[in-house]
Formats: structure tokens, sequence, C-alpha cells
């Protein structure tokens, strides 16, 4: 073979399945430039229970460790320096939300709230539909 096959794996094919996971599944997404705000909302399905990703952005890392797991929703965030995030959760139970967080709204089987940098762990009642 020669030595030039396959040698890119950083492949405009496989930049769209990493996007997919971090942007999609585990939920991380820009609202303000240079993610001066960022939106965390887990795309939940039957087929995908859980999902742990870092995203380096340019005001630093990003994390999101989700788990799904008999009507439970858990949820570990690191929200970098000088950034804000909106947070939107699966919530079929109004008031379950447990975690500290601003500004929370139930509605349409979600709960949304605001919170700063830093690490947080929220727990919600979450049924997939």
């Amino acid at each position: 073979l020669h030595p030039q096959v396959m040698n890119a794996f950083s492949h405009e094919g496989y930049a769209v399945v990493g996007a997919y996971l971090t942007f999609g599944v585990a939920g991380i997404e820009t609202i303000e430039g240079g993610f001066k705000k960022i939106r965390i909302q887990p795309g939940l399905s039957g087929d995908i229970t859980s999902c742990k990703c870092a995203y380096d952005s340019a005001r630093g890392t990003i994390s999101v460790d989700w788990k799904w797991n008999d009507g439970v929703f858990d949820i570990d965030i690191e929200i970098p320096a000088n950034t804000t995030a909106e947070i939107v959760l699966p919530c079929t139970e109004e008031n379950s939300l447990v975690g500290e967080a601003s500004g929370i709204r139930y509605a349409d089987g979600k709960v949304t709230a605001e919170i700063a940098s830093g690490k947080y762990h929220f727990k919600t009642k979450a049924a997939l539909a």
C-alpha cells in the first residue's frame, strides 16, 4: 500500500460525528459569541442513556457528564470562568430539580435555569417520550 493511504483521520466525515456527539448528545451550544453564554441541553433518546463530554472552548473547558436511569436524570456540568449558562434538562415532574441554580422555570417536560461558572450537579425526575 502507498504510505499516504488514509493519512488524515481528521476527515470531514469524522468531524460530523464529533459535532453530533458534542452538540447533539452532550448538548453544548453557544448562545453569545466566544462562548460568553452557552446552553446545555442534552439530547436524550431511548438508545443513548449516558454521555460524558469535554469541549475546549475559547474560554476554557466545558464538561457535561449525564446519565438517565429508571426515570432519574443525573448531570454534572462544569462551566469555565467568565461564562454563564442556560441549562435545559428533561423534567416530567415539576419542582423535582435538585441542585443550585437561578431563574428556574418548568414547561413542556423540561426545566430551564441559569448558572454561572463553576461545577454543578443536578438531578431531575424524567421519563423519555
